[in-house]
């Protein structure tokens, strides 16, 4: 008798901890690409800079971004979205720059990404912090 209350016990625990849903932002499709979208303010900590860059989905790849004036170049910079993760694969942008980095959606409002630039051959690390506008 009391292993059988010890089973029903454990079954219902099971039974409840399963049926909980986190709500992480992501949709039904696993995509967290719309909480990226939108138009921010940007801080580059290493030039001391300020920009705004523009985040949109890319049409032809639903788990992409397109950044336009990213690392405050007049052109656009290509994003993987994993999750709440953003990846930017080595890339030319602007004037032939090389940029590679990752970053991560804070909140829904705040976005950290390091990043390497390359400009002439002279690399430099930056971090740039986005906020909602």
């Amino acid at each position: 008798m009391k292993t059988l209350k010890i089973f029903f016990l454990f079954l219902f625990t099971a039974i409840v901890f399963c049926s909980c849903e986190k709500d992480d932002g992501i949709d039904d499709n696993g995509s967290t690409v719309d909480l990226f979208v939108g138009s921010w303010r940007v801080s580059d900590n290493e030039l001391k800079i300020n920009y705004d860059v523009t985040i949109e989905k890319d049409e032809n790849n639903y788990s992409e971004v397109l950044m336009h004036g990213f690392a405050d170049a007049q052109s656009t910079t290509r994003a993987l979205i994993t999750n709440r993760t953003i990846t930017i694969e080595t890339q030319l942008i602007g004037n032939s720059w090389q940029v590679r980095g990752s970053g991560y959606l804070i909140t829904n409002d705040l976005i950290e990404i390091s990043y390497t630039l390359i400009i002439s051959g002279s690399s430099e690390s930056r971090k740039a912090v986005f906020t909602r506008n």
